[in-house]
């Protein structure tokens, strides 16, 4: 499937890639598809008395596109969904993307951890209050808690965030699908935790770049006000 199109006014899109179920490799016949990017909006909203949006977003299909700004802002703070995008195969060639994706690596710091934890942990506990057995929407939610934290082991070993599953699919997919009985789920959970606290966080920086992300954003800016007040490429 195409990915949709994208409006010109509001700025340039430089990044742009599948997101969801099909970015991790753990799709089914029926899943839909995702959409996620970055945009540099146009330096009329940029200046305008509003600003730009801070992000761009429709459900059918699921688009959410971030103006440059606030995805700099989600990434530095270690946002599981901006990394993966860094991470992610890339649909788009724009040049300004490109140095965006250079200094991807300005953006893992021990912020990571306390992120994907979070997510993780917010998950787990959802799924704790669940009475009675777990339904598909449960199995879901815990599938995507595991990715996650295999995810942040992926981070800690230093290879950046893990987006496409590869080999940890058919665990994935069992846990999707309810293949594992209950005792387990608590067994993964806890061996998942032992891992990622074993592997501790002194691989990883105590603070990002956030000077890299400034001159990033400056640079960028600069280089839209350059082209003009009319980015409709």
């Amino acid at each position: 499937m195409n990915p949709p199109a994208w409006t010109p006014e509001h700025g340039t899109l430089i990044l742009q890639a599948v997101g969801g179920s099909r970015a991790y490799g753990l799709e089914t016949a029926t899943s839909d598809w995702d959409w996620r990017g970055v945009y540099v909006a146009d330096p009329k909203l940029v200046f305008s008395l509003n600003g730009p949006p801070h992000y761009v977003e429709k459900a059918e299909p699921d688009v959410h596109y971030w103006e440059i700004q606030h995805f700099l802002k989600y990434a530095l703070a270690g946002n599981p969904t901006c990394l993966e995008l860094l991470w992610s195969k890339q649909l788009l060639s724009h040049w300004w993307g490109s140095r965006l994706l250079d200094i991807r690596d300005a953006f893992i710091s021990k912020n990571c951890i306390k992120a994907y934890e979070g997510f993780a942990t917010a998950q787990w506990a959802r799924l704790q209050k669940v009475e009675g057995e777990w339904g598909p929407k449960e199995h879901k939610l815990y599938m995507h808690m595991c990715r996650l934290m295999l995810s942040l082991r992926n981070i800690l070993l230093g290879d950046g965030p893990l987006v496409e599953v590869g080999g940890w699919a058919p665990l994935l997919t069992k846990v999707r699908n309810g293949g594992l009985p209950s005792r387990e789920f608590i067994s993964l959970h806890q061996g998942l935790l032992t891992g990622i606290n074993r592997m501790g966080a002194d691989s990883l920086p105590k603070k990002p770049q956030y000077q890299t992300a400034e001159d990033f954003l400056l640079w960028v800016r600069l280089a839209a006000a350059k082209k003009g007040f009319a980015l409709h490429e």
